[in-house]
Order: structure tokens, then C-alpha cells, then sequence
């Protein structure tokens, strides 16, 4: 509210000095009063401080103008800059009945905006993909944005929780991906839902007491790139410059390492799981 009256000071300075007019002046501040009580509506709906009366809920839609019959998305943002990001993003998605930013932790910045298309969640991931594109290329800044699937209003506090978990099942699994859906984790929100215990058990069963595998920045490198390259060790061999022969030492090398011959599809597996069970670790 302090915004506001800032507001209410300012334009009436101007309309005081003949600068804008009296009318003018009240166009504006209603206009800025508006935007305050849709952000403050999408807060309080996040937070999950709204009635839970859906007809009381439309009501209040409705005197904000905001469409009570619409989906929404939540994207979580994750930035060192969110203020800038804000601005920045704010250019394209400056309509608050469509789309409202609100803050999040520290370094994170929540979108939620309205979703228009029949195909919802690749207009979600587009939106993500824009938004990744945006603050890489003009604010030279590596960004995440974790997404929800799309929902009505009075899901919107699920689908929060949901972009929150997106985000931090990316950051955690997949540091080679900047952009993640809640219906787009695969395997990585089947183990960060699994139990420490069971996790640690999982560890016991094939690394012993020690539970962890303890690779070397070389060897993740070519267990990674091998994944990759879905088990073919020529192709593996080619993108890391080494000859084929000397993959295969390598790849006897870390057997004898870890108990584990990942060119059987069966323990290639048990390694990808186990070092994602490590990341949740970190």
C-alpha cells in the first residue's frame, strides 16, 4: 500500500502543477489500485488464504476481472537477478489479468499466468523455453523455471507446490536441462520421492557400508557421455576423442570399481539410479 500512496502523492503533485488532469489522475491510480488487489488475489490464492466457497471465489475473480473459467500455470523462476527478470519479463506479459508476477524465495520469481491453448502443456513449456531465452540472452544469466501442469483457480496452491517441485527436482537430477514440468520429471520425481531410508538401503545393496560410489570427475564424464549415447561405445568412444579399445579399459576399469558392467542395459540402470540417489545428497 505504501506504492499507492506514493502513487496518490505524486499525482497529485502533477495535477496540482496543471501537468494531468484531474480525471486523468483518478484513471491512473484506479488502474494502479486494480493491479495491487489481482496481485494481492493470486498471493492470498497461492497461500491458500482464500475461502474455500468456489462461489465466493468467482465473486471475487469477477470483481477483478479476472477469468474465473480460465486454467492457469505457475512457473517458478530461479534467478540471481529477480528483479530484473521481473522487469524484463513483465515487457511481454504485462496484462495482470493474464499473467502476474509474484516474489517467491530468495532468488526465485513466481509467474502464474492464464493458459489459452487447447494443447496446455506445450504452450507451458514454450512459455518456459521463451523465458529461459529471455533472461540467458539479455541478462547473460544462466536461469531455471520449474512449471506446474495447468489448473483452476482454486488449485492454484497445488499447482505451486507443484512448480516448486519442478524446480527442485531439475536443479537436483538434471543440471543439464534449465526448464522442467511437473508432468516432464521421469525418473527423477519417482526417487526424490523415495525415502532416505530406502535410498540408503538401495546404496547398502550394491555399494556396501560405505553407500556411495565416489567417481571421479573422469569417470562421470564417461559414464555420462555413455548414457548419452545410449550404451554404444563407438559413438561414446568418438565424442570423447578416444579410441574405442581404450573406452572399453575405461568402462572394465569402473566394473571393477563399482561391481557394475554398465554396458548391460540392466546395470547401466542400477548406475544411473544410484548416482541420482547420490544427488539427493548434495
Amino acid at each position: 500500500m505504501d506504492r499507492i500512496k506514493r502513487l496518490e502523492t505524486a499525482l497529485s503533485e502533477l495535477e496540482a502543477a496543471g501537468r494531468i488532469g484531474a480525471a486523468e489522475a483518478q484513471y491512473l491510480l484506479e488502474a494502479m489500485q486494480q493491479e495491487d488487489s489481482i496481485e494481492q488475489f493470486f498471493g492470498e490464492l497461492l497461500r491458500g488464504q482464500l475461502p474455500a466457497e468456489e462461489n465466493e471465489l468467482i465473486r471475487r475473480a469477477k470483481k477483478l476481472d479476472v477469468s474465473a473459467d480460465a486454467k492457469w500455470i505457475v512457473y517458478h523462476i530461479q534467478t540471481d537477478y529477480p528483479a530484473e527478470a521481473r522487469e524484463l519479463l513483465g515487457q511481454i506479459y504485462s496484462d495482470p489479468k493474464e499473467a502476474v508476477f509474484l516474489e517467491g524465495n530468495a532468488g526465485m520469481l513466481r509467474l502464474v499466468r492464464m493458459s489459452t491453448e487447447v494443447e496446455e502443456e506445450q504452450q507451458a513449456k514454450e512459455t518456459a523455453e521463451q523465458i529461459v531465452s529471455m533472461i540467458n540472452t539479455e541478462l547473460m544469466e544462466k536461469v531455471y523455471v520449474g512449471y506446474s501442469d495447468a489448473g483452476e483457480l482454486s488449485t492454484l496452491q497445488t499447482a505451486d507446490a507443484r512448480a516448486a517441485m519442478s524446480l527442485e527436482i531439475l536443479r537436483t537430477f538434471y543440471e543439464e536441462r534449465l526448464e522442467a514440468g511437473y508432468g516432464s520429471l521421469g525418473i527423477g520425481r519417482l526417487i526424490y520421492s523415495i525415502s532416505k531410508e530406502d535410498c540408503d538401503a538401495f546404496m547398502k545393496e550394491y555399494f556396501g557400508e560405505e553407500r556411495k560410489l565416489d567417481l571421479s570427475e573422469e569417470e562421470l564424464q564417461t559414464v555420462n557421455k555413455f548414457f548419452e549415447k545410449n550404451l554404444n561405445i563407438s559413438e561414446t568412444a568418438r565424442d570423447l576423442f578416444m579410441h574405442r579399445n581404450t573406452l572399453v579399459y575405461h568402462l572394465e576399469k569402473l566394473q571393477k570399481k563399482t561391481g557394475l558392467d554398465i554396458r548391460k542395459f540392466d546395470e547401466a540402470m542400477t548406475l544411473r539410479i544410484a548416482l541420482m540417489v547420490e544427488r539427493t545428497r548434495i
